[in-house]
């Protein structure tokens, strides 16, 4: 699969779809997958999101930019569909359209400024992919603890979560560790 880019991809976009749409945010019109679930936790692990938003990632890597109506119709796209699905379900964090809203933001944020080394964010990518498990599961233990809940402590999750392995990345980094 890993030479043939063409099936890599299809099987990419199954698994991502069918990861999605029993998922968090889906699951009240799906059932989810309770079977799947009481071995698994959630669909959203590697199976399910971690190939597929590595190759969103690798075809970042084969365009050079992307027109400005096809950013901001991807961030309207995924807008809608997390208004929507909040308004009539629980809120999630993986939706059908972030693949297409992520593509579009990483070509965008390369282009931005040229002069800006972006050879980094594989490896930053990388580091809050395997770190960000941890990182949530640390934070809301302490929330709980502390009786703390609510958007706040959901904003600074998000942010933690990229934050503290991309800081941690870049000092490994320049240490050689």
């Amino acid at each position: 699969l890993i030479k043939n880019r063409k099936a890599l991809l299809c099987l990419s976009l199954v698994l991502y779809a069918f990861g999605t749409i029993f998922g968090e945010a889906y699951a009240k019109f799906t059932g989810g997958l309770p079977l799947y679930e009481s071995i698994f936790v959630t669909t959203r692990n590697g199976v399910f999101f971690g190939l597929p938003l590595m190759c969103v990632g690798e075809a970042t890597w084969n365009t050079e930019r992307v027109p400005t109506l096809a950013f901001a119709l991807s961030g309207g796209v995924l807008l809608a569909e997390i208004t929507i699905l909040c308004r009539y379900s629980e809120p999630g964090s993986m939706y059908i359209a972030l693949p297409g809203f992520i593509y579009c933001l990483v070509i965008a944020f390369r282009n931005w400024n040229p002069n800006v080394n972006t050879t980094c964010l594989g490896g930053v990518s990388s580091a809050i992919y395997v770190m960000q498990f941890g990182i949530i599961t640390v934070i809301m233990k302490a929330a709980q603890f502390a009786n703390i809940s609510g958007d706040q402590v959901s904003w600074f999750v998000w942010f933690a979560v990229i934050i503290i392995p991309a800081g941690l990345y870049m000092l490994l980094r320049r240490t050689k560790v």
